[in-house]
């Protein structure tokens, strides 16, 4: 059924710690019925110097997301890696509101990025994002609790909510 809509199946699995599996679908470009009365919440835009740093290392949910909030007005900037991440977060220039990342990366992790980042730029609001639920990634290790997280896979509506409840905390 994933392949006849347009979509793909990713599996991800790790020694000791389970599997989870993804199914991602086409994008629909017909017009959009909220199933809930959360209208006015979902279309709540970003102001155009808003920016985004996007840090995700699966290419397709990279670019789904970025799509994402720039459709909602904001400027974004995208990473394939920590490293690449930390190379914008280094250029001065380069204002960023809010680091969006990915838990689980090769090589430098999203929890070591956000230490990293604050390390640089230390008020820097961070939203995680991850495929693992809340209390898996918490009694792992992998985050601490409380922090800012957005479960995969990610809603348009949930991805703008998350964003804007983070940015006007600033």
């Amino acid at each position: 059924f994933v392949k006849q809509s347009g979509g793909h199946v990713k599996i991800y699995s790790e020694v000791g710690e389970g599997t989870s599996i993804k199914m991602y679908f086409a994008r629909y470009v017909g017009i959009a019925h909220p199933a809930s009365d959360d209208v006015d919440e979902f279309i709540s835009e970003g102001a155009s110097v808003e920016t985004i740093l996007v840090v995700e290392d699966d290419a397709d949910l990279r670019a789904y997301i970025s799509d994402v909030l720039r459709d909602l007005n904001y400027r974004v900037l995208s990473a394939g890696s920590a490293q690449a991440a930390l190379t914008i977060l280094l250029q001065e220039e380069q204002h960023v509101d809010l680091l969006l990342t990915d838990v689980v990366m090769p090589g430098i992790n999203g929890r070591e990025l956000g230490r990293r980042a604050q390390q640089i730029r230390p008020h820097l609001s961070i939203l995680y994002m991850t495929g693992y639920s809340r209390n898996a990634v918490v009694h792992q290790g992998r985050l601490d609790e409380g922090v800012d997280l957005l479960e995969k896979p990610v809603t348009q509506a949930r991805l703008a909510l998350k964003v804007r409840e983070i940015l006007d905390r600033k």
